[in-house]
């Protein structure tokens, strides 16, 4: 299955997600996203998450620290 494209800003925050897992070995949570890409706004961090997952780029969110789990071939 091919994954669908992520915006700019999705692909921002997926790149994230990665480098900080490597460097700390667990997931950040919605404010050190947002402090992470430059957002001020975790409800839009949840939107992009969201789409993500819909996506197949990250597994789906379930709301608990460490649970943003990128998906990677």
């Amino acid at each position: 299955m091919e994954k669908i494209p992520l915006t700019k800003r999705e692909q921002q925050i997926f790149d994230y997600v990665l480098c900080y897992r490597m460097e700390k070995q667990y997931s950040p949570n919605m404010r050190e996203i947002c402090a992470g890409v430059g957002l001020n706004s975790t409800s839009c961090i949840h939107k992009y998450i969201y789409s993500m997952a819909e996506k197949g780029w990250l597994l789906p969110y379930c709301g608990r620290a460490g649970s943003i789990v990128p998906i990677q071939d």
